[in-house]
């Protein structure tokens, strides 16, 4: 069905990210860090990122800037814990396609990775 990064410095998060999407037949690269995020899309070229916004080593903000100066055309879903909404929107205004908080309803996300594929 398509091929999803998810970069989430949170790895409770992502195992459920990889089984909720593996389960529903896409293919799940998963990554811990924003700094390694535009190496990893080189490689494995997904059809869809799913990121999160606030991470240590480098914030989903700045991976957006990097993903949007190599191809504007990668779908990207923000997903975040915190409830800033400004800073979702913030995250839509560098180019983000849609956005998440968590926790995660299951079935909206898997409407919207249909949707963005």
């Amino acid at each position: 069905m398509g091929k999803v990064l998810v970069v989430d410095d949170d790895p409770v998060f992502l195992t459920m990210m990889e089984e909720v999407l593996s389960q529903n037949s896409y293919e799940v690269v998963l990554q811990q860090s924003g700094i390694n995020a535009l190496e990893v899309i080189n490689k494995e070229q997904p059809d869809l990122v799913i990121l999160d916004i606030i991470m240590p080593d480098k914030e989903g903000l700045e991976t957006i800037n990097d993903i949007r100066a190599k191809d504007m055309k990668l779908p990207v879903i923000v997903v975040s814990g915190i409830s800033n909404i400004d800073y979702l929107d913030m995250a839509m205004d560098f180019g983000a396609d849609a956005m998440l908080t968590k926790p995660i309803d299951k079935s909206v996300l898997l409407n919207l990775v249909k949707d963005l594929i």
